[in-house]
């Protein structure tokens, strides 16, 4: 961080210096080579040259006391009077006041590398026989103020031994206030950094430097010979390693592995789980296919069997057993008759007093509605998909309410994709080159400097509360970490190397006309050191203007990582990053978002603005993620408007006889076509409208009632709820329709009052089964605990029930109308009109689809070969599906999220490209820890004296890891700084008359009267507990200092901890360090758990509650459960499915479970399908799953309710009439219409759309068409239940037989297709009379 070269204060500066022959140095033990100080120069003392013997240092002198305390191991225990030097008083005052001082508060931490590195230092200072290692190449005389020459240049001579093991005792030592290594700060730009390389960097001087002279080092492998001169002997004396203990004191595992009990390992990868090498997905689905296809041929056998008799024989069994077996069935027919009676009544009272129902129902709907003015939307991400008890959200509003919300960001990320990479030599050494990336080039740089500079001087016009206006800009609310002393704003930027100044940007420095050092070098330069006050020969420091240095992992990107060290000058992006100040309050945040909207403005303007742009950039803001997100709500209206019309114009169109008679007009059984006035009274167009519209009505009624219970809607609920009410809705009005239909067809002379009542006695049971099990199913989907999930239900089981509730009552009565508008023969839509009815029309044509589904898909399905072929097609795609499960993914990608054409695409594509950190992850130390205490201080601390098992050493072991720990550095550890700052060594904590109760703080430190904080009167440095609260609120106020205290902790710490009203005290506090990159919802939410894991291990270590956070978690924790809150949510809605459907279906448990069964299986072949067309599972897909329950329950109940009241012959015969009568209404109402609609989503441009709805939309509507319409009647014509309406065994035994084992399919007459549809007995209700269904002769060869 500082430039260590300033700890070599043996080379003393000296001013009007006049270049002088030295005689030649006698090199021998007990030689020195300089004594004493000469002359000052820019604040430092340069040592003068004197070749003399050894000096006497008497017991208790000043020299004596001096040196024992600076460089002890220089002192004779044994012989006190015997202790001799090369250094006089001066000198080692000089390193006791200035250079002991910076190195101890920077390696003080690790007691053997901080002896090592003042062994090196006392040995060049001091040794008595420094002439056998050391020889002065050139020095100086100022003639007039001292008469000896003061040194320009020092040959030294160390052993590569010696020089390793001094490097090695102090590579890992860690710097406490950057998550970095210290050894990292003192190597300049030599990467990766070794001892040689330490060395030499530390005795290189630099313009600006506080070294003036060289000092030249060689490294040998032997301390004699070779380059070595013939007198000297290269330097080598003994060192400690790392974990061996200077006065008791070992350093820390973070400082030194050696000392850790054992490396932290790689735990094995779960990877998927196998058995033998078979992946279990695949093993669980072959070997379930397997199982399966043989339980079903043995019970096909065993049917082949069993129904080699007669039907008759067939249906008698069954009949009878059934009665005797299922006891309830009576009195399930009996609650089926009453519910059928029941609204067989109330259907004739809406038909008949029409006048009394709409209004009094419209009330009270509207009276819902009204709840409208109460109505929000809420967009936070945060209230969409964390619930307010969740871990996440609790943890996220104790760190705010502590420590104040994460700071807000603005980020651009800049590359210069048509610029050229280029090289620099180095200004010292012309054969070392630098490669630099095309984003490094001046004229790029300057561009980037006037965006930056541009941004930093937005002016928004901003109006508060209160009224009253006033101008923003940057300097307003940014992030300013040494105010009030430094009011500049944080800008990581590489620009802040130069201070954000486009001069010193632009500054170049010369050699006749070769350029030795302009702003790439600097950079080069300051990405190694970024704290050093005088980099390069440009005279610039590398600190930012705000106080602080510029991580260059978070400054550049795209660059490649070699042996742990960045190459950052092959960087490919530039970043800048504005940091802004949050707050709690949203109020206080309105300035900040204005500034925001201006800078995503300027920026979205930029290219126009400025021609000849050389650079390419993404950008992205703290709000807009939410301002998008609202976008994308209007983004797509005018696709979801088409979808909602196309489905509105089916119904108003097919839900009539408008196609139907224009069909027979056009192509009549006589062949002569004619037009009719019929076609324009028949079409039922204005039934269909009102349908639609109580489709809508429901919608809003259901947001009115909830808002009136302050229930706040999603844009979930918005995009998704219409679509499913809009589905369940259609299918009723066609299934009520068309019952009405076959009614009126049957019953020509009966009451319209009368049929509407029998039509709706017949399908209201089945519509009720369908709506009470979707509202049922989705309200119990409010258990979920993601708030999109929860709220989605609420609003969709409400909407259900209200529309179910409007066609019974409402659609009711307008179909009553409708029909007398009808039988009047008036127009549709214009109701005024009426025409002469032609007494030869009568309309009595079946439905095309209806001859279709009667005389061509139900004879064909029921084949007996095809029927085997099906379910085992449809069991080979439930085990497909199966293996897909074990391979679900989970997450949802933030660009899913967005728009197809936001600008945030291009910036979430170059942060997964670019980006080399992670976000930051808090340790937090919760209220009540007492830290005074040392043993509980030893817990969390990772310097010298700490436990080998702290939370700081297990962060850092954790960051070896980091594949597995998701943590990429060890921990800044404001404990670490505050001994660091505390320790009477490091000259941090001074203060004037100690004793007091509050002492003064001395801001000048080299005031006689200041004396440290500390008495020093143990071997750790460590306050007591009335010291340490005395002083820790002044530490946390300091702010760093570079020339004297650079362990202040207003910058780093100011905010890590949260003092009591006393502020003596600490209420709460945090260790900070990084993950990894994190490139995907996997990366994410296995960060999330690792974080919560390790927080658990530091919870147990300290005996006291820790919890990791970072502001991802709120997002990602509900991944952590999503597969259990799947299963929960589905298995509740089933369980309500199988409730429902035996409640409602007459007590017939079998009814149920084939409808339970059916829904689950559609569940499953979405889930599977899901993972292998890559849909992941979260909160969007969950909600999709819980309304697939709804829709399939639509695609399943109707067919086996109409199946289980059918009075056909046999299972087979039932299966004919469900398809033809309930199949075709269904398949006409929800899954045509919802075709329709859906197809249209795939334009739609927000990809959210276009995967997670018009992708699982398609798969809701596929696998529920056909297992409703392919797989349930097959499996019915297996298993099906017995019977409910055959009461009268006599009608059975006077019918004829239908043998299952009929003729070849291959015998079909194809006439009968032609003949159906002139056959005005073709539609005949099978709950009628069974003598109407007999099947002719011909279709009875369909079955075998």
């Amino acid at each position: 961080m500082w430039r260590f070269s300033v700890l070599f204060l043996v080379l003393y500066l000296s001013s009007a210096l006049t270049q002088v022959t030295l005689p030649d140095t006698k090199h021998a033990e007990g030689m020195c080579i300089w004594y004493g100080q000469c002359k000052q120069k820019n604040g430092n003392w340069l040592n003068c040259y004197r070749n003399i013997p050894k000096v006497l240092a008497p017991d208790n002198g000043e020299i004596f006391n001096a040196l024992n305390d600076v460089c002890p191991w220089y002192v004779n225990k044994t012989a006190p009077n015997s202790t001799y030097t090369c250094c006089n008083v001066d000198q080692i005052n000089a390193l006791r006041t200035s250079s002991l001082k910076l190195a101890q508060q920077l390696l003080g931490r690790c007691p053997s590398c901080f002896q090592n590195f003042m062994n090196i230092f006392c040995a060049t200072t001091c040794d008595p026989s420094n002439s056998l290692f050391m020889n002065v190449r050139n020095s100086s005389l100022d003639i007039v103020n001292t008469t000896y020459p003061a040194i320009d240049t020092v040959d030294v001579y160390f052993t590569n031994h010696y020089t390793e093991k001094f490097f090695n005792s102090c590579k890992n030592v860690q710097f406490s206030q950057e998550s970095s290594k210290v050894i990292s700060l003192m190597c300049g730009s030599n990467d990766p950094c070794t001892g040689q390389k330490w060395l030499t960097f530390m005795g290189t001087p630099m313009p600006g430097s506080p070294a003036p002279f060289v000092l030249n080092f060689t490294f040998t492998d032997s301390a004699t010979g070779g380059v070595i001169p013939a007198s000297m002997i290269a330097h080598d004396a003994p060192l400690k390693s790392c974990n061996e203990s200077v006065n008791g004191l070992t350093c820390s595992c973070s400082d030194c592995p050696m000392v850790c009990p054992a490396s932290p390992t790689m735990p094995p990868s779960k990877g998927s789980v196998k058995i033998s090498f078979i992946p279990i997905g695949i093993f669980v689905g072959v070997i379930g296919f397997v199982i399966y296809n043989i339980v079903f041929s043995i019970v096909v056998m065993i049917s082949l069997v069993l129904t080699a008799t007669d039907s008759k024989g067939e249906y008698q069994r069954l009949s009878r057993s059934s009665r005797r077996s299922f006891c309830l069935t009576d009195v399930g027919q009996v609650f089926e008759d009453i519910i059928s009676k029941l609204f067989s009544r109330w259907g004739y009272f809406a038909a008949k007093y029409w006048f009394v129902v709409i209004p009094a129902v419209l009330v009270v709907v509207f009276g819902f509605c009204a709840g409208l003015v109460f109505f929000e939307v809420t967009t936070d991400p945060v209230e969409l998909w964390s619930a307010p008890n969740s871990r996440a959200r609790k943890e996220k509003e104790y760190f705010d309410q502590h420590f104040g919300p994460f700071y807000r960001t603005a980020q651009i990320i800049i590359t210069a994709p048509h610029s050229p990479d280029f090289s620099f030599a180095d200004s010292q050494n012309y054969k070392i080159v630098y490669h630099f990336g095309g984003v490094f080039q001046q004229d790029i740089l300057n561009e980037i400097w006037h965006m930056q500079n541009d941004i930093a001087n937005l002016n928004v016009s901003h109006k508060d509360s209160n009224g009253g206006k006033r101008d923003i800009t940057l300097q307003d609310i940014c992030f300013q970490p040494l105010a009030p002393d430094n009011m500049n704003c944080t800008i990581y930027s590489v620009l802040n190397y130069f201070q954000n100044d486009f001069e010193l940007l632009n500054k170049e420095v010369k050699l006749v006309f070769t350029v030795t050092a302009n702003s790439s070098y600097h950079i080069h330069y300051c990405t190694r050191d970024p704290s050093s006050l005088n980099a390069t020969d440009l005279f610039i420091p590398c600190m930012a203007e705000y106080g602080g240095p510029v991580d260059p992992s978070v400054a550049l990107g795209g660059y490649e990582t070699v042996n742990g060290t960045g190459q950052y000058d092959l960087a490919k992006a530039i970043i800048i990053t504005f940091v802004i100040n949050n707050h709690v309050d949203t109020e206080m945040n309105k300035p900040a978002e204005e500034w925001e909207k201006a800078f995503i403005s300027y920026l979205k303007t930029y290219k126009d603005r400025v021609k000849n742009s050389n650079i390419s950039f993404s950008f992205s803001s703290e709000s807009s993620i939410p301002n998008e997100l609202d976008r994308e709500s209007l983004t797509d209206v005018r696709t979801i408007a088409i979808s909602y019309l196309l489905m509105f114009l089916y119904i108003a169109l097919f839900l009539g006889s408008f196609v139907r008679r224009i069909f027979y007009s056009l192509f009549p059984s006589d062949g002569r076509p004619k037009c009719s006035g019929g076609i324009l009274v028949s079409s039922r167009i204005g039934l269909g409208l009102v349908g639609v519209c109580l489709v809508a009505l429901s919608v809003v009624a259901a947001l009115g009632l909830l808002s009136y219970l302050r229930v706040k809607a999603t844009l979930i609920i918005i995009e998704v709820v219409p679509f499913l009410v809009l589905a369940v809705g259609t299918d009723n009005l066609f299934i009520l329709t068309h019952a009405y239909e076959r009614k009126r067809q049957c019953k020509p002379a009966a009451m319209t009052t009368t049929l509407i009542g029998e039509a709706l006695g017949e399908v209201a049971p089945s519509i009720l089964l369908t709506s009470l099990t979707e509202t049922v199913a989705f309200l119990l989907g409010g258990v979920s605990t993601m708030p999109a999930v929860r709220t989605f239900s609420f609003f969709a089981g409400v909407a259900v029930f209200i529309n179910f509730m409007l066609q019974i009552t409402v659609f009711t009565a307008v179909l009553g109308l409708d029909s007398k508008r009808i039988n009047q023969y008036r127009l549709d839509l214009c109701c005024c009109l009426q025409l002469t009815k032609d007494e030869d029309e009568i309309d009595n044509h079946d439905s095309l689809l209806f001859v279709f589904m009667k005389n061509c898909y139900a004879p064909f399905l029921l084949h007996k070969f095809v029927r085997m072929a099906v379910i085992y097609i449809f069991s080979v795609l439930f085990f497909g599906m199966l293996v897909g499960l074990f391979n679900q993914d989970i997450g949802l990608s933030q660009s899913i999220a967005l728009p197809k054409d936001s600008y945030l695409q291009d910036y979430f594509d170059d942060m997964s490209k670019y980006f080399r950190t992670g976000p930051p992850v808090y340790f937090v130390i919760k209220d009540g820890y007492n830290y005074t205490n040392q043993t509980k201080q030893n817990k969390i601390c990772s310097s010298a004296g700490c436990d080998l098992n702290s939370m700081g050493v297990q962060i850092s072991s954790a960051s070896l890891i980091p594949e597995y720990s998701r943590i990429a550095e060890h921990a800044s550890i404001w404990l670490d700084s505050y001994f660091a700052w505390i320790d009477p060594r490091s000259g941090c904590c001074v203060v004037k008359n100690r004793a007091e109760a509050k002492p003064k703080i001395c801001s000048n430190h080299s005031d006689p009267n200041c004396e440290p904080c500390l008495t020093g009167d143990n071997d750790i440095y460590r306050p007591n507990p009335t010291e340490f609260s005395r002083y820790l609120q002044t530490f946390l106020n300091s702010n760093p200092d570079t020339t004297t205290c650079n362990q202040g902790g207003h910058a780093a710490f100011g905010s890590a901890v949260a003092l009591k009203e006393n502020n003596k005290s600490v209420e709460a506090s945090y260790l900070m360090t990084y993950h990894t990159i994190l490139r995907d919802s996997n990366d994410y939410i296995d960060a999330v758990k690792r974080a919560r894991e390790y927080s658990s291990n530091f919870s147990l270590t300290i005996n006291h509650e820790v919890f990791a956070y970072s502001v991802i978690y709120v997002f990602y924790e509900q991944y952590l459960t999503i597969k259990e809150d799947v299963a929960i949510n589905l298995s509740l809605s089933l369980g309500s499915v199988f409730v429902m459907s035996f409640l409602l279906m007459g007590f017939n448990i079998i009814s149920a479970l084939i409808v339970t069964g059916t829904v689950a299986l559609i569940i499953v072949d979405m889930l599977g399908m899901m993972a292998w067309v890559g849909i992941s599972l979260n909160a969007v897909s969950l909600v999709n799953l819980v309304m697939a329950i709804g829709i399939s329950v639509e695609f399943c109940s109707h067919i086996v309710r109409w199946f289980a009241h059918s009075r056909a012959y046999s299972r087979i015969e039932r299966a004919r009439d469900a398809i033809s009568y309930m199949g075709t209404s269904v398949l006409s109402g929800i899954t045509f219409t919802k075709l329709l609609g859906v197809l249209v989503l795939v334009f739609a441009k927000s990809q959210i759309f276009v995967k997670f709805y018009f992708g699982m939309y398609m798969l809701m509507i596929g696998f529920g068409a056909l297992h409703g319409l392919v797989f349930l009647p097959v499996l019915l014509s297996y298993i099906g239940p017995f019977s409910l309406s055959a009461d009268d065994e006599a009608s059975i035994e006077s019918s004829n037989s239908v043998h299952e084992d009929a003729v070849n399919y291959a015998t079909i007459d194809s006439r009968a297709v032609t003949n159906s549809l002139s056959s005005s007995q073709s539609s005949r209700s099978p709950h009628r009379n069974v003598e109407l269904d007999r099947p002719t002769e011909n279709t009875k060869l369909f079955y075998a």
